[in-house]
């Protein structure tokens, strides 16, 4: 029996125990479609294994529009997999992907109801958004976002943005149905479950107030304001940014050649991270058009650092609430003495005033796996 159907981006997996995928019906699915299946062992699972429903090229590219072109992907390889087996549940990952076809096309899994993980709220934070065009954009989302919340395809929405939680359960539309929303903090990273190794040769400048930037870097990431920033400081800061860039924040950053910036372009390992966290003075999210939760902040958090967040989102609204870091405003062109002693202070404020572990209480991976656990479960 097949345990979960789990959709993602660019494939759909199976969830199912190893005896299973020995089936002679999976077997035949297999030889069926030889290029879109394969079999992968899940570290952690214990005897269970992904069957994993790969998309060519050409499905990828059925449809002009994103959105539907997805759905109908989830809807075949939904279809392929319930000829022979019964499926369970259906977990949605990227349920914001999901969610604007909704209450146009009906779901993708039949009349089994999902499970959504909804990340991005946009309607939450842009409402003063400048263009009318926008204005309609954030209407149309929270309008579809209403419809799918309400129907019966989504048996559950889990959402890591506490923002959302609390107006999807407190809204007019959810509050006969509130069990179906449930909040699903992120967990801290592996990197946080490791100790500091010795220092390699990283070029850090300990005499300066160093701030990382980790993870993969592209244009959401706010790199460009924030080089931008630490060249306007005095010298002051070194700007760390570690981990494989894509091909164009590569190519724009290859010519900087300034103390202030140092560049790391290449996977970064957990030990590598924990290092890093560990030594660096503060941690940048304030990224660009990117308005939901982000598991950098837990992981900073963890390690006492404060965090630097953006003027809107669900970043900068945990940042307030929790006091755990500053807020960038429009007008900060650098980091200057002021916003650097105010960081020092938020890290003293954060430890001593306890609001580090009153949020890291939220957001341990422990409590991550028995909300999900009980999720699934149904109670």
């Amino acid at each position: 029996m097949v345990a979960v159907l789990v959709e993602r981006s660019n494939e759909c997996c199976v969830l199912a125990t190893s005896s299973d995928l020995a089936e002679p019906r999976l077997l035949a699915l297999e030889q069926k479609y030889p290029s879109q299946f394969s079999v992968i062992k899940v570290d952690g699972f214990n005897d269970h294994r992904y069957l994993r429903f790969k998309f060519s090229v050409f499905d990828r590219l059925s449809s002009l529009f994103h959105n539907v072109s997805i759905w109908k992907r989830y809807r075949h390889a939904y279809d392929v997999v319930n000829k022979t087996h019964d499926i369970q549940r259906v977990i949605v990952p990227n349920g914001d992907i999901i969610l604007p076809t909704l209450w146009l096309l009906k779901s993708p899994f039949r009349k089994k109801p999902m499970y959504l993980i909804v990340m991005r709220a946009w309607f939450l934070y842009l409402s003063g958004a400048a263009s009318w065009a926008k204005k309609c954009l954030l209407l149309f989302q929270k309008f579809y976002t209403r419809k799918a919340l309400r129907s019966s395809y989504v048996g559950l929405c889990l959402t890591n943005d506490p923002y959302f939680f609390r107006y999807a359960s407190e809204c007019w539309f959810a509050a006969k149905e509130s069990s179906r929303i449930a909040l699903l903090p992120d967990p801290p990273s592996g990197a946080c479950n490791l100790g500091c190794e010795e220092e390699v040769v990283w070029g850090l400048d300990k005499n300066k107030f160093i701030i990382l930037i980790a993870g993969v870097i592209g244009e959401r990431k706010g790199v460009e304001r924030a080089v931008n920033m630490a060249l306007e400081s005095n010298g002051q800061v070194q700007l760390v940014i570690a981990g494989k860039h894509n091909k164009n924040m590569s190519r724009k950053l290859a010519q900087l050649d300034s103390d202030s910036i140092l560049r790391v372009d290449r996977y970064i390992s957990d030990n590598e991270l924990a290092y890093l966290f560990g030594v660096c003075n503060a941690v940048w999210v304030a990224y660009e058009n990117f308005y939901s939760m982000s598991g950098v902040m837990v992981d900073a958090i963890f390690f006492g650092k404060p965090v630097i967040a953006p003027p809107v989102g669900a970043l900068s609204q945990a940042v307030q609430d929790n006091k755990v870091g500053i807020v960038l405003t429009e007008g900060d062109k650098s980091f200057s003495s002021t916003m650097i002693k105010d960081l020092r202070q938020v890290k003293e404020d954060m430890i001593l005033d306890g609001w580090a572990t009153r949020f890291l209480c939220q957001h341990s991976t422990e409590q991550f796996s028995e909300i999900f656990r009980r999720s699934l479960s149904g109670n």
